[in-house]
């Protein structure tokens, strides 16, 4: 099950990549960023660690479910 985030700061393609590099270097895997919908979404296991990368990379971001 995908457990989805908002990032209201995330605004353009180097946002993305940002993003990718931060959830990378976390760990996380099988991760789905979405630009358009400001929204980053992650198997639920791994949800905690993405919060916690999205934070420390300067993107934070807020449950939507």
């Amino acid at each position: 099950m995908k457990k989805t985030f908002t990032v209201a700061d995330m605004a353009c393609q180097h946002c993305v990549g940002r993003i990718e590099k931060a959830l990378d270097a976390a760990g996380v895997t099988g991760y789905e960023v979405v630009l358009e919908g400001k929204e980053v979404r992650v198997e639920e296991s791994q949800a905690a660690a993405a919060a916690a990368a999205l934070s420390d990379a300067g993107y934070p971001a807020v449950p939507k479910d």
